[in-house]
C-alpha cells in the first residue's frame, strides 16, 4: 500500500507502510526515515528525532509538480545532447557518493548540517571546488553592525553585499530549482534516478561560483575529459552575466 502523505504543512512523502523509504521535501531534498501508524490512524516519523504528525495529502499536487519537474529535466537533456555536449556528473566525483550515504544516515535538520558532517562537506568541498559554501558569502566588514541602517556608507556596503549575492542564484533556490538552473550550465546534479542529489544545496553555490569564474573552480576537468565543455560553460556564463548586466 503507497500512500502520499504531508508532514508538518511542508513535508512530502511516499512509501510503503511500516517501510523505510524516502521523505521528500517541497524542495525536493530527501531524507530517509522509518514510519509508523499510531492507534489513532496516523502516521508519525519515528526516525529517532522528534515525531511530526502527518495527515493525508492530495496526490495530484505532488504527482503533478514532480512531474513537471521531470518533464523540464528531460527538455534541457534533449537540448544538451543535440548540441553534442557533455554534463559535468557531479554524482561521479569522487567522494560525492560518500557523502550521499552520511547525508542519509546524518540528515540535515532544518536545512543545516550537523557540525561533524559540515566540515566533511567543507573538505570535500575545497578538494572539488577550491572553497567552501562560507567562501561564496559576501564578507561584511567588521564595523558594518555599528552602522546606522540607511545611512550612506551602510548603504554603499549593503549595495556591494547585494550585488555580490546576485552572482550566486541557487542560493536562493530549493534544491530542484538548482539543479535545473546549473543543469542548463552543464553540470547535474542529479543522482542515478534523476532526482536532486542530497548534497545539492550544500555545493549548488560553489558551483555556480566556478562556473561563472567568480571564484573557486570546477573540479578536474581535463582528468574528466570536459576541457571543451568548460569552454562552452565559460561561454555561457559570459554572455549570461552580459544579459544580466544590460537587463
Amino acid at each position: 500500500m503507497v500512500s502520499e502523505m504531508e508532514i508538518a504543512g511542508a513535508f512530502h512523502l511516499s512509501c510503503d507502510l511500516d517501510q523505510r523509504d524516502e521523505l521528500l521535501l517541497e524542495s525536493g531534498t530527501r531524507y530517509e526515515t522509518q514510519f509508523a501508524v499510531d492507534a489513532n490512524g496516523v502516521w508519525i516519523e519515528t526516525h529517532g528525532f522528534e515525531c511530526m504528525i502527518a495527515r493525508p495529502l492530495e496526490r495530484s499536487h505532488m504527482a503533478s509538480s514532480y512531474a513537471e519537474w521531470k518533464l523540464k529535466t528531460s527538455q534541457i537533456d534533449a537540448a544538451i545532447a543535440q548540441v553534442g555536449a557533455s554534463l559535468l556528473l557531479i554524482r561521479s566525483l569522487e567522494g560525492v557518493s560518500e557523502l550521499e550515504g552520511k547525508f542519509l544516515l546524518n540528515p540535515p535538520r532544518n536545512g543545516k548540517a550537523s557540525p561533524q558532517l559540515a566540515e566533511h562537506i567543507d573538505r570535500l568541498s575545497t578538494k572539488l571546488f577550491g572553497i567552501t559554501e562560507e567562501d561564496t558569502h559576501f564578507k561584511y566588514p567588521d564595523n558594518f553592525e555599528s552602522l546606522i541602517a540607511g545611512m550612506p556608507e551602510w548603504l554603499r556596503v549593503q549595495s556591494r553585499a547585494n550585488e555580490f549575492e546576485d552572482r550566486f542564484s541557487t542560493g536562493q533556490m530549493t534544491d530542484d530549482e538548482a539543479v535545473l538552473a546549473l543543469l542548463v550550465l552543464g553540470v547535474d546534479f542529479r543522482d542515478e534516478r534523476g532526482d536532486p542529489l542530497r548534497c545539492t544545496k550544500f555545493l549548488c553555490r560553489q558551483a555556480e561560483g566556478a562556473v561563472f569564474k567568480v571564484m573557486g573552480h570546477l573540479p578536474d576537468v581535463e582528468e574528466l575529459g570536459l576541457k571543451t565543455w568548460e569552454s562552452t560553460l565559460q561561454k555561457e556564463a559570459q554572455l549570461h552575466l552580459s544579459r544580466k548586466g544590460k537587463s
